[in-house]
């Protein structure tokens, strides 16, 4: 085998460089095709998911941002139609933030509400105890008045 020449060996060196490159821009491509095709499966499972949060919010307390996520969801669609995947990636990392967000917002609704229910409870409890006490109250003091009443000689005279 001969020895290259400088000449040669930079020559090599540019065509193995730029097999390199194009391999990597089919890669690239690949890549970016995988990337469209998982952005795509996100947009649906963030559309079923905020679904699912819209229906979990029986406090109407993350309208807003219900409407706001899927705004952003549709823009990351709208993107992904058009072939602009960085595009989409910022909405879709929105969107995933701001589902996560409304998540904690409807926990948190639940939360105080169940708070709210058993502080409802505990304040009937307490009436309801209070009521008890002065009806107890009253009885005691009805029996007070009858056991007065039988200890009393009749007629108001000692024998």
């Amino acid at each position: 085998m001969r020895t290259p020449t400088p000449h040669n060996a930079r020559l090599l060196a540019l065509l193995a460089a730029s097999a390199c490159s194009f391999a990597l821009l089919l890669d690239a491509g690949h890549a970016h095709a995988q990337s469209a095709a998982k952005m795509k499966e996100q947009v649906q499972a963030y559309t079923l998911k905020l679904a699912d949060l819209e229906k979990e919010d029986v406090e109407k307390g993350a309208i807003q941002e219900l409407k706001l996520t899927q705004l952003w969801l549709n823009e990351a669609q709208a993107q992904l139609v058009k072939e602009e995947e960085d595009a989409a990636g910022r909405y879709l990392r929105r969107v995933e933030i701001s589902v996560e967000m409304i998540a904690a917002l409807i926990e948190q609704a639940k939360a105080e509400r169940a708070a709210n229910d058993r502080e409802s409870v505990a304040i009937k409890l307490k009436n309801d105890m209070n009521q008890a006490k002065v009806e107890l109250e009253q009885v005691e003091a009805r029996k007070r008045t009858l056991l007065n009443e039988t200890a009393a000689p009749a007629g108001g005279k000692a024998p």
